[in-house]
């Protein structure tokens, strides 16, 4: 690339890595499909140079690629390019010890703060409730906002669809008072970018982002059978991130030798269909938990999902005032019950869920996993069935 005085700044082949190492940190891997590309910092440094070079005639030195550090919404450093997945374009790179390495030292700065500073707390008001999902969820959450309202929970539900690849109804729970609609694709793209949104990256993006103080954060196949306002409320004064024990077969669903070597290993698996979550106070493990899902590639190779960086980002962290497990979940059939005082709470459908029109009555696989009832989930049988109704 040359200025109009004909002066050198740049090879094109030099301009071209940087620009590829600006504009595309990462995210190589082989399933693509999960992949939203919406950063912009590449396009916007080539732009510029040129500029700059336009403007002035003096060659801007490639090393101001480095200056370029991506931010993931919302405004957490990304401190890691990923370079061994760039490089060899390899299914095994989560594997390379150099990847291991990387993510190891960035995780370690970040927890001890060591030349790393997090965003700011953003401003937060109230509590509420958290959903994620849309499509074939859909039917699942309309049963949930319902639920809540008949339990008397008036809080204002938030549910996060990724767009036209999970559409949603409003129309459905019209009646149900505060219900608010988020296209996670739109607010990605309008907040600095993502770098991979499927379906659990984006339950932690919705954590992170929401507008609410305190949560209740749900599964799109999981609701009450009891008012969680209070549950809620209780977080002003007890510990800011609690969960329900996952099944025991989930203790050892993380490869720690790759994701944190240090780990004291004490810390119960989260079962993370339900959470619940005083957003400031925790406001550095939220952080860390969606620097980690965006870079699921490397941490969904090496552990469970979403529901396992809070495990590693808790243990890293080594703070116990943090966290508290309520209790274990029980699973029976295919069913998660989630328990308050011993009395069923949540349930959270693991296997057998609210997929339309696969629930229609005469099929006998479907229509089992409903009468996997305990007591209270008579509503969700009553809710479920004038849903299917007007879907069939």
């Amino acid at each position: 690339m040359k200025t109009p005085l004909g002066k050198l700044l740049l090879e094109q082949s030099e301009l071209f890595l940087f620009h590829n190492a600006t504009a595309r940190a990462g995210s190589m891997t082989n399933d693509g499909h999960r992949r939203l590309y919406t950063h912009e910092s590449g396009a916007e440094l080539t732009r510029l140079l040129e500029r700059m070079a336009d403007a002035t005639g003096i060659p801007v030195p490639a090393a101001l690629s480095q200056v370029s550090i991506p931010v993931l919404s919302p405004g957490i450093k990304d401190l890691t390019p990923c370079v061994p997945c760039q490089a060899t374009h390899n299914a095994d790179w989560a594997d390379l010890p150099a990847t291991i390495n990387e993510f190891r030292n960035i995780l370690t700065k970040m927890v001890e703060e060591r030349g790393y500073e997090f965003p700011q707390v953003p401003v937060m008001q109230g509590n509420g409730i958290v959903t994620v999902g849309g499509g074939k969820y859909w039917a699942g959450i309309a049963v949930s906002i319902k639920m809540l309202r008949e339990s008397g929970c008036t809080l204002p539900v938030e549910v996060w669809y990724r767009g036209d690849l999970e559409p949603v109804t409003p129309s459905d729970v019209a009646d149900c008072g505060d219900v608010r609609f988020i296209d996670t694709y739109a607010h990605a793209a309008a907040n600095g970018g993502a770098r991979i949104l499927g379906g659990w990256e984006s339950k932690v993006w919705a954590i992170a982002n929401t507008k609410f103080d305190r949560i209740l954060f749900l599964d799109a196949d999981a609701y009450c059978l009891e008012d969680p306002t209070e549950l809620i409320a209780g977080l002003a004064t007890s510990e800011p991130f609690q969960y329900w024990e996952d099944t025991p077969n989930q203790k050892t669903s993380i490869k720690w030798d790759k994701v944190w070597p240090k780990a004291t290993k004490d810390i119960p698996p989260v079962q993370g269909g339900q959470l619940l979550i005083d957003r400031g106070r925790c406001w550095k493990m939220i952080c860390i938990a969606q620097w980690m899902n965006q870079h699921s590639d490397f941490y969904y190779k090496h552990m469970f999902g979403d529901q396992d960086s809070w495990r590693v980002a808790l243990d890293a962290i080594a703070d116990r005032s943090l966290w508290k497990c309520r209790s274990s979940v029980n699973s029976t059939n295919s069913v998660l019950i989630v328990s308050e005082n011993e009395n069923p709470f949540i349930i959270h459908r693991t296997s057998s869920k609210l997929f339309p029109p696969q629930w229609r009555e005469g099929n006998a696989r479907t229509w089992d996993g409903i009468s996997l009832i305990v007591p209270g989930d008579d509503r969700m049988v009553k809710h479920w069935s004038t849903f299917t109704v007007s879907q069939i």
